[in-house]
């Protein structure tokens, strides 16, 4: 069985692949699989573009090490986004990715509120502030934001 569907911005058809078994064990992950690509981008087929309101950036944010633990990345990215929201957040869609070095960067779409009045330097700001408390390196000039 072919599915399709339409979205505002794409197009997607493709086959139903078989389920994973009970119990089955991921594997480490070396990078994105050929479903989770496609999964991201039917979601990016489905924003509403025209109806997104606020002040839109692209941000990579970067460290320079490998953080002891996950819990601690999850955490700094955590406490990052609460940071955003002070400033104004009005949506946020963002995906972790490996760096060929093994180190996670993240990338984000990140809408902030018209009155907030934010350039993008807030964002790398309190990237750089949550890297810090933490002992991490993240430089300035190693952060992205559009």
């Amino acid at each position: 069985m072919t599915t399709v569907r339409a979205y505002p911005n794409g197009l997607t058809m493709g086959t139903p692949s078989g389920v994973v078994p009970e119990g089955a064990k991921r594997g480490r992950v070396l990078g994105w699989t050929a479903e989770s690509a496609r999964r991201h981008i039917r979601w990016l087929y489905s924003v509403d573009v025209p109806a997104l309101d606020g002040h839109g950036f692209a941000v990579t944010l970067t460290v320079r090490d490998l953080p002891a633990s996950a819990s601690e990345w999850h955490a700094a990215r955590r406490a990052w986004i609460e940071r955003v929201r002070r400033m104004g957040l009005e949506r946020l869609h963002w995906v972790v990715e490996w760096q060929r070095r093994g180190v996670p960067h993240l990338h984000a779409a990140v809408y902030l509120s018209e009155a907030s009045g934010d350039s993008g330097s807030g964002l790398l700001l309190a990237w750089v502030e949550v890297c810090e408390a933490r002992g991490w390196t993240a430089l300035p000039r190693s952060q992205d934001v559009k």
